[in-house]
């Protein structure tokens, strides 16, 4: 009943992606589309820029779920906390999920294993987000027990940065040292 509304320029979206694509070249570029694609509609942007991007990120096992029923066939970084018993829809959705914890990973092993299909995975560190992942002093058992799961395809590991839009990089140098 609001007398406000929001309408997306998708064509200057495109050129968006595509201007941050000639930057970090030759990175891939993964898109979060969490929280409705914050607020600007998923089922809407999702569809549309798909083919300009490689990877798309959400919060969330449901909004992985809901980009699939979209259509939505590039792969999807599950990126907020998951728990045990939601890793099955993982490998029913082809999700990727963040491998956030050594028992996480313990059930996404079994997972794979029983069910045939093999669960995508980034590890992830926490250097001082506060969120989701293991700290870094903690990160050389999770890379241990990564390089054990055979059933798992380990992608990729990351952090998230806390302050990375600061013109202070201090915190952010700092998370990346940690990181490193």
């Amino acid at each position: 009943m609001r007398p406000t509304y929001l309408e997306v320029n998708l064509p200057q979206l495109r050129k968006n992606v595509e201007a941050i694509r000639a930057h970090v070249s030759p990175a891939r570029v993964m898109v979060m589309v969490k929280a409705n694609a914050y607020g600007h509609g998923v089922d809407g942007v999702a569809p549309f820029i798909e083919q300009y991007v490689d990877y798309f990120g959400v919060a969330l096992p449901e909004e992985g779920i809901h980009l699939r029923e979209l259509g939505i066939t590039k792969p999807i970084l599950v990126a907020g906390g998951t728990l045990p018993e939601q890793v099955p829809v993982f490998a029913e959705y082809d999700l990727t999920l963040t491998g956030s914890s050594i028992e996480l990973l313990e059930v996404a092993e079994d997972i794979s294993r029983s069910t045939g299909r093999r669960i995508k995975t980034h590890l992830k560190i926490d250097t001082g987000m506060e969120r989701v992942g293991v700290r870094e002093y903690e990160a050389e058992a999770l890379i241990e027990k990564s390089a054990a799961c055979s059933h798992l395809d380990m992608e990729g590991i990351y952090t998230h940065l806390a302050n990375s839009e600061l013109r202070d990089t201090t915190y952010s140098s700092l998370q990346l040292e940690r990181f490193q």
